[in-house]
């Protein structure tokens, strides 16, 4: 309940306005309980003189401040003639047991300040007291004149009780039943005070007797003494590791640097051996190609190398009665008359390999000069000879004949001139032959303008002969020309080989 609330005035409800009730009212402190809540009512044997009795248990300037109601924190504290040895936080036990070793310095002995006072659970007033009938709802009035008496005693009553909560850490009043509680449990604190005061004085016993003697203290001395000596000696040990350990931080470091540097140049390095690798690549690539074309040419350089460029050029062989070069016929049969242009070309052939020839073993013919001209080759007499009065000097000895259709009518004593020379030079041509190979001889024996066989001779001259000896005669010729191109090319062979 506020002050507010009271409106200078003590309301008290359910009691009748009569002279014994107002007497029971002067006589009533309006207190309550201060635990419960529970309104208490005076004890009658609480007068005057029983209270000045319990004042005198305190002095009088303690009593004068509190009920002066000048008393400050400090002074409050001060007079607390009842306090605990531990804090409100501290759990008590009364299972103490001081077997294990204890630190002392753990333990905090901290008084307990008390807290300010709250106001009592009491409303005077100076003027009127107004009471209250719960039947009839009537009201009267105590005068002042009333009042006086019992006022001094509430409030040297209220003082006492200020006091006594002051001095302890129980708020009063109290009601019988929260006042037994109370005191169950401050005997039960009491008991557990006194258990461990138990406690520690047989801890105290036990310490002292647990006292080390002189030689114990001496010797624990001089092991304290090597122990520090030791512990000196580890302190070098340990500034000396601490030494060792920040010289190889310093060398870790550099090797770290090193590693960092081997690390770049391998990258470097790696880099630079790519590149070189796809070089080698690239040129064991190149010198592959080079491989298969070195093994082409060779290839071809040997099949060429084995080809004969006589042989290739000029392809001696028969067809039918018909000797041919290049596949140029030579001769004439009566039921298959060849055109002269086909014999001048096949004529023209063999100046032209028999020249060559000529110039493969380094001859020189005498007496004539061949001069190759295709299908108008012809030979030159260069020098007089008297096995060959009709030759002279300067004389063109045709290899050809350009006579039309009829030709074979009308003889040409030029062409038969020039087929003579041309047997000659043949002839030159075996005897340069057989002076390097003495076994070299030709099929068919040359002598002056006829080609011998077994017991018949064959006659080159195209007048005053047969078709058929002279077309047989042609071969022959062609054939000496085939075996002397033969030795000529084996020669060669022989050379390379």
């Amino acid at each position: 309940m506020d002050q507010s609330d009271i409106d200078q005035s003590i309301v008290v409800t359910g009691i009748s306005t009569s002279k014994s009730e107002i007497n029971l009212v002067k006589n009533t402190a309006l207190q309550k309980c201060q635990l419960c809540g529970v309104s208490l009512s005076l004890d009658s044997n609480l007068n005057e003189a029983n209270l000045k009795q319990l004042s005198t248990t305190y002095c009088q300037d303690d009593l004068d401040t509190v009920f002066g109601g000048n008393m400050d924190p400090e002074m409050e504290l001060s007079i607390s003639p009842i306090g605990t040895g531990f804090n409100n936080d501290t759990e008590r036990s009364t299972n103490t047991n001081f077997d294990e070793d204890i630190d002392l310095s753990s333990k905090n002995f901290e008084p307990i300040f008390k807290k300010s006072i709250p106001p009592r659970n009491f409303y005077l007033c100076p003027t009127t007291i107004t009471i209250v009938d719960s039947a009839s709802n009537n009201q009267s009035t105590i005068n002042n004149d009333q009042t006086v008496d019992w006022h001094s005693r509430i409030s040297s009553i209220t003082a006492l009780f200020d006091m006594i909560s002051s001095t302890t850490n129980i708020d009063h009043p109290l009601c019988e039943e929260c006042a037994d509680r109370v005191v169950n449990e401050l005997d039960t604190q009491c008991k557990i005070v006194d258990q461990e005061q138990k406690d520690y004085q047989a801890l105290i016993k036990r310490l002292n007797s647990q006292v080390p003697s002189d030689e114990e203290i001496n010797e624990l001395e001089k092991e304290l003494a090597l122990l520090e000596a030791e512990e000196k000696e580890l302190q070098g040990q340990l500034e000396q590791a601490e030494k060792e350990e920040s010289d190889f931080i310093e060398i870790k470091n550099k090797l770290l640097d090193e590693e960092t540097n081997l690390v770049n140049q391998e990258q470097t390095f790696l880099l630079e051996y790519s590149n070189l690798k796809r070089q080698l690549v690239k040129m064991e690539e190149n010198y592959e190609s080079l491989e298969n074309q070195h093994r082409n040419a060779k290839f071809h350089f040997d099949r060429l190398r084995s080809v004969n460029v006589l042989n290739a050029a000029f392809h001696i062989w028969h067809s039918g009665s018909f000797g041919t070069i290049n596949y140029f016929r030579l001769g004439c049969m009566p039921d298959d008359k060849v055109e002269w242009d086909e014999i001048n070309a096949g004529l023209g052939q063999a100046n032209l390999l028999l020249y060559c020839l000529a110039k493969k073993i380094k001859l020189e013919f005498q007496r004539f000069r061949l001069v190759p001209y295709g299908s108008f080759s012809y030979i030159q007499v260069i020098e007089n000879n008297p096995s060959y009065s009709n030759f002279k000097i300067g004389d063109e000895c045709n290899m050809y004949e350009v006579k039309g259709k009829k030709y074979f009518l009308i003889p040409d004593k030029k062409f038969d001139k020039g087929m003579m020379a041309f047997l000659d030079c043949i002839k030159q041509l075996e005897d340069k032959i057989r002076t390097k190979d003495k076994q070299f001889c030709l099929p068919y024996k040359i002598n002056s303008d006829k080609l011998e066989d077994k017991n018949s001779s064959y006659s080159v001259k195209f007048t005053s002969n047969s078709y058929e000896h002279w077309t047989k005669a042609l071969k022959f010729m062609l054939t000496n020309l085939k075996w002397s191109l033969a030795w000529v090319t084996s020669q060669k062979n022989n050379a390379s080989n």
